[in-house]
C-alpha cells in the first residue's frame, strides 16, 4: 500500500476556509489510539526480490521466468527452488520478522502484524510482475547475471574443444589471455612457473585455472611443446567464429619428419639415386587396408581371450576384448608399415576395428557359445538340407516312431556317417546317438515343431508322396478333403461368374467397412473364472477352481490330472507377466486391502482428486465394459496437469500432481517435511477405481449384477469333477464313400473320392488311484536303484509319447523311482565300473533334464519307511 504525504498545517488552513456550518463534537478520549501495524505491498515486493536465499537462486529464477513457461510451471519451479525452510530479518530488515517456505507457499511474519500467506501461484504472479516492471534485479545484478551466462557459455565451448583433443594441452582464448583449466592448468603452471588460481563457474563450482598473455603466447607454446601437443582455441583477427589449431610436440614433429624422409628416400637413403619416374607408385591407404585386413582378421580369430569373450560373455565385453585383440595382433605382427598405418592414420584404425569386430563376433559367438536344447532342435530341423529327405522322415516316423530299427534307418537317410553331430568344428560340438535323435524327432513331430516357420510359410511341409498315398488308399486325409472342398467352391464360383453380378453399393470417401460388433462384457463379471485359459511361466493352464483366497490350475497337455495351486495375489502377478493374458489382466481390480492406502484416499475422498461429476463419468466407462488400458487413456486425457493438496486421515498432508503418465503423491508430515514420494501409472489407478466401482455396484444391488456361482471343493485338493473325470482313449473312426470326382473332368491331378467320416464312440475308462503296498520299496544296491530309476524314466517318456495313463502294472514300475540322491557315480564319465550306466543316462535325458538330475545328487535322498 502506498501513501500520499500532506502538510497538516496546510490541510487545516484549507478546512477552515470551507463555507461549512460549525459544529461541536465532544469526545471522552484523552489520547488517540495507536494505528494498527501491517505488512505493506512494498515490503512484500522487497522480500520476493531477495530471491530464494540459495546461492545463484535469484539468477535462476530470473532466467526461468524470462523463458516461455506457464503459470503452473513457474509455481512448480519456485516450490522446488525455495524448498522447505525459512529465515529471520526477512521483512524490511526487522530482526524479529520471519518468512517460512513450505509446499503451500510463503508465509511472512512481523511483530504486531497479521501474517501474510501467499500461495506459490500468487508468488509466481508477483515475481512475473516485478520482472516486467524491471524491479526484480538491480543494474549490478543484471550485469553479474550476464557475465555468469557468458562465462558458462565460454566454459562449455572449452569443454567441447577439450573433448575433441583429450591428449593435448588446450589453450582457450578469453580476451587478451589464453587460459587453461583443470588438469591442464595444474601441469602448465608447474612447467611454465605460472600462478595457479581458481575461478567460480556458475552451476559448476570453483575450477583451477591459469593463463598467459596473448602477446607472449609463442614463447609459452614452444615451452609446452617440449612435452605436449598444444591446441589453441581462438578467434582469428577479423573473424567471428572460434577455431582450433594443433601444434604437435617436438618429438611428434621429429617423428613426422623422419617418416616423410623415409617415405621419400627410403630408410637407408638409397632412393635418392633412383629415378622417381621409373619407380612404381606407392600403394594407397585403401590398397594397404585390403592387404592387411585379412592378416589381422586371421590373427584375431585365433585370439583366445577374444574367443572366450565371444562364447561366454555379453556383446559389450566381447567388443572390448576384440579391440584389445586387434591391438595385440598388430603389435605382434612385427610389420612396421602396418604398425605405422595403425598409429598414424585414424581412418585406417577406426575402420579396421569396426569391420573386424562386426565380421568376427557373429561367427565366433555362434561357433563358441554353449549348446542349448534349442540349438539341438534347430540342428534336427535343418536335417541334411534336403526337403525330400525331411518329408520322408516325417512319413516314416508316422508308423515307425518307436521301432528299434528306426534309429538305423534315420542314420542311413541322413547320410550314414555313424553319428549326428551338432555344430561340427566347434569346441562346443556334440555327437548325438541316433536313438536319441529318433526320440527327439518324434517329440518334435508330435508337437508340430519339426518344420521351421519358413518351411511352413513356403508350404514345404506339404508332401506330394503322402498325398498320393492318401488318394490311393481310398481314405483321404483332412487336407485332401479341404482340397476337394476348394475345388467345389471354385467350380461354383466359375458357374456363378457367367451370370451378371450387381456392383456393390458405393462407399463414401470417409466410410469404413463394417466390422463385427464386439461382444458386450458384463461390467460386474469376474476378470477370470473356471474354464479360462491362462499362461503362467510360458505354460498354458486351464482354471479348474476359483476360491476366495486361491486359484487352482490344471495342465491340459497332461494325460493324468496334476493341479497347481496359487494364491490370488501370486496368480494375478504371474498373469501380468505374459501379454497373452491381456483379456484377463485388462479387467483385474485392486481392492482396498491390496491398494496403496494413500492412493485409495486421494481417489475416494470427497476432497480428493475426483469430483462427483468425474466419478459418474468414470462409472459410465466401467459400466460400458471398458478395460483398464482404455480407461487409463481416458483418465490421462481427463485428469492430466493437476496439482492439489489435501489432508489425509492420518493427519499428514498429501501433495499430488497428475501428468499424462500417471499421478505423483508426496506425503508430508506436520512440519511440511517430505516423508515419501509415490508414483502410480493410470493403469494402476484404473484397477483401483474398478474395485471401488464393483464394491459400490454390489452394495446398491444393481439389476444387472449376476449372482456368483457356488463352487465346491477346496484349494488344496483337485475339484471332484476333475478327480472323477474319465480319461478318453484315442478316438477311432471309419469312413463311408459318398461321391467320386474323376481327375480329367475336374482338372485335378488325381481322382478325388468324397467320404463321410464317422467317429466311433470310445468306451470310457475310469482311472484308478494307486497305493504303495511294497514295504521293501527302495531296498537294494546302487546299481539296482539306478535300474529302477531308468525303468521308471523310460516308462514315463513312453506314456507321455502315447498320451495315455499308466496301467496298474506300470504304476508299480513308476512307484519304484527313488531319485538320484547317493547315486553320484552315475554322473561321473571317467568311472569305469559305471561307464555303461553313464552312457545310458546321458543318452536318455535331455541336457536340461541331465543337469537337473545331476544337481539333485546333493539334496535328494530316499528315506525308507520303518514301522
Amino acid at each position: 500500500m502506498r501513501f500520499q504525504h500532506y502538510k497538516p498545517s496546510i490541510v487545516l488552513e484549507q478546512l477552515r476556509e470551507l463555507p461549512l456550518p460549525r459544529r461541536e463534537y465532544v469526545s471522552e478520549l484523552t489520547a488517540l489510539p495507536p494505528p494498527e501495524s501491517f505488512i505493506t505491498e512494498d515490503e512484500i515486493a522487497q522480500t520476493l526480490s531477495g530471491g530464494s536465499n540459495v546461492e545463484g537462486g535469484k539468477g535462476r529464477i530470473y532466467t526461468f521466468f524470462s523463458g516461455n513457461h506457464t503459470l503452473k510451471e513457474c509455481a512448480a519451479f519456485l516450490k522446488e527452488e525455495y524448498g522447505t525452510g525459512g529465515g529471520n530479518g526477512a521483512v524490511s530488515g526487522n530482526f524479529h520478522s520471519w518468512r517460512d517456505y513450505s509446499s503451500k507457499g510463503i508465509v511472512l511474519k512481523k511483530p504486531d502484524c497479521v501474517d501474510v500467506q501467499i500461495s506459490w501461484n500468487n508468488v509466481a504472479k508477483r515475481i512475473s510482475a516485478l520482472i516486467r516492471e524491471d524491479k526484480y534485479l538491480t543494474q549490478s545484478e543484471k550485469a553479474q547475471l550476464q557475465q555468469n551466462t557468458q562465462r558458462n557459455s565460454l566454459y562449455d565451448t572449452y569443454n567441447a574443444a577439450k573433448e575433441s583433443h583429450p591428449d593435448d594441452m588446450v589453450l582457450f582464448q578469453v580476451g587478451d589471455f589464453f587460459e587453461m583449466y583443470g588438469e591442464d592448468a595444474k601441469q602448465a603452471a608447474e612447467l611454465l612457473g605460472l600462478h595457479l588460481t581458481t575461478r567460480n563457474i556458475p552451476n559448476v563450482g570453483r575450477v583451477e585455472m591459469c593463463g598467459v598473455p596473448a602477446h607472449d603466447l609463442e614463447r609459452y607454446v614452444e615451452k609446452l611443446r617440449e612435452q605436449y601437443d598444444v591446441t589453441l582455441s581462438a578467434i582469428p583477427e577479423g573473424g567471428t567464429e572460434r577455431g582450433a589449431f594443433t601444434l604437435r610436440s617436438i618429438d611428434h614433429e621429429a617423428e613426422r619428419a623422419i617418416d616423410a624422409y623415409e617415405a621419400e628416400f627410403g630408410a637407408d637413403g638409397t632412393r635418392v639415386f633412383h629415378d622417381p619416374a621409373a619407380e612404381e607408385p606407392a600403394p594407397t591407404v585403401r590398397e594397404l587396408y585390403d592387404k592387411y585386413k585379412p592378416v589381422v582378421t586371421a590373427a584375431v580369430m585365433e585370439d583366445m581371450p577374444y574367443r572366450n569373450a565371444c562364447g561366454h560373455s555379453d556383446h559389450e565385453n566381447a567388443v572390448t576384448e576384440g579391440n584389445a585383440a586387434i591391438k595385440r595382433a598388430i603389435l605382434n605382427s612385427g610389420d612396421l608399415e602396418l604398425i605405422r598405418l595403425y598409429s598414424d592414420v585414424p581412418e585406417f584404425r577406426s575402420r579396421l576395428h569396426q569391420e573386424i569386430i562386426d565380421e568376427t563376433y557373429p561367427q565366433l559367438h555362434e561357433l563358441l557359445r554353449p549348446l542349448s536344447q534349442e540349438d539341438i532342435d534347430d540342428a534336427l530341423r535343418a536335417w541334411n538340407g534336403n526337403m525330400d529327405s525331411k518329408r520322408a522322415v516325417v512319413r516314416y516316423m508316422k508308423d515307425h516312431a518307436r521301432d528299434r530299427d528306426t534309429a538305423a534307418w534315420l542314420s542311413r537317410e541322413y547320410g550314414g556317417n555313424g553319428t549326428f553331430t551338432i555344430r561340427p568344428g566347434s569346441p562346443e560340438s556334440m555327437e548325438l546317438p541316433w536313438a536319441k535323435v529318433q526320440r527327439r524327432i518324434a517329440q518334435l513331430i508330435q508337437k508340430d515343431a519339426f518344420y521351421t516357420e519358413e518351411e511352413l510359410d513356403n508350404f514345404e511341409d506339404i508332401d506330394p508322396a503322402a498325398i498320393r498315398e492318401d488318394l490311393e488308399s481310398g481314405r483321404p486325409s483332412a487336407f485332401v478333403e479341404q482340397v476337394m472342398a476348394d475345388v467345389e467352391r471354385i467350380a461354383a464360383q466359375e458357374a456363378a461368374a457367367e451370370e451378371p453380378i450387381a456392383p456393390p453399393a458405393a462407399m463414401g470417401p470417409n466410410e469404413e467397412p463394417a466390422t463385427p460388433a464386439e461382444e458386450h462384457r458384463d461390467p460386474l463379471a469376474p476378470a477370470y473364472q473356471v474354464g479360462d485359459t491362462v499362461y503362467l511361466d510360458d505354460t498354458r493352464f486351464v482354471i479348474a477352481e476359483v476360491r476366495d483366497f486361491g486359484v487352482q490350475l490344471s495342465d491340459p497337455t497332461l494325460a493324468y490330472p496334476i493341479f497347481r495351486s496359487e494364491s490370488k495375489e501370486t496368480f494375478e502377478r504371474l498373469l501380468r507377466r505374459d501379454e497373452r493374458n491381456s483379456q484377463i489382466t485388462d479387467y483385474l481390480s485392486t481392492g482396498h486391502d491390496a491398494a496403496d492406502g494413500d492412493l485409495w484416499e486421494v481417489l475416494t475422498a470427497e476432497d480428493g482428486l475426483l469430483s462427483a461429476e468425474e466419478r459418474d463419468v468414470i462409472a459410465s466407462w466401467l459400466g460400458a465394459g471398458d478395460g483398464n488400458a482404455q480407461i487409463a487413456q481416458l483418465l490421462s486425457e481427463m485428469l492430466a496437469d493437476r496439482a492439489e493438496t489435501m489432508e489425509l486421515e492420518t493427519g499428514e498432508t498429501a501433495d499430488y500432481f497428475t501428468s499424462a503418465a500417471g499421478i505423483e503423491i508426496n506425503i508430508l508430515d506436520s512440519d511440511e517435511n517430505k516423508k515419501a514420494a509415490l508414483f502410480f501409472q493410470w493403469r494402476d489407478v484404473a484397477a483401483v477405481l474398478r474395485a471401488e466401482f464393483l464394491n459400490n455396484s454390489i452394495e446398491k444391488e444393481a439389476p444387472f449384477v449376476a449372482e456368483p456361482e457356488e463352487r465346491a471343493g477346496s484349494i488344496g485338493t483337485p475339484p471332484a469333477a476333475a478327480q472323477e473325470a474319465p480319461v478318453k482313449p484315442p478316438v477311432t473312426t471309419h469312413t463311408e464313400t459318398v461321391a467320386v470326382y474323376p481327375a480329367e473332368p475336374n482338372h485335378l491331378p488325381y481322382d478325388v473320392v468324397i467320404e463321410t467320416l464317422h467317429i466311433d464312440e470310445p468306451q470310457q475308462v475310469k482311472p484308478e488311484n494307486f497305493r504303495i503296498t511294497d514295504d521293501s520299496l527302495g531296498v537294494g544296491g546302487k546299481k539296482a536303484k539306478f535300474r529302477m530309476n531308468m525303468d521308471a524314466i523310460n516308462l514315463l517318456k513312453e506314456l507321455e509319447f502315447d498320451g495315455r495313463q499308466a496301467t496298474p502294472e506300470e504304476q508299480e514300475v513308476l512307484s519304484r523311482y527313488v531319485g538320484w540322491g547317493g547315486l553320484a557315480e552315475a554322473f561321473e564319465e571317467g568311472r569305469e565300473n559305471w561307464s555303461n550306466e553313464f552312457k545310458e543316462l546321458y543318452a536318455t535325458l535331455s541336457p536340461e533334464e541331465y543337469a537337473a538330475a545331476r544337481s539333485s545328487t546333493l539334496n535328494a535322498h530316499y528315506a525308507r519307511f520303518v514301522p
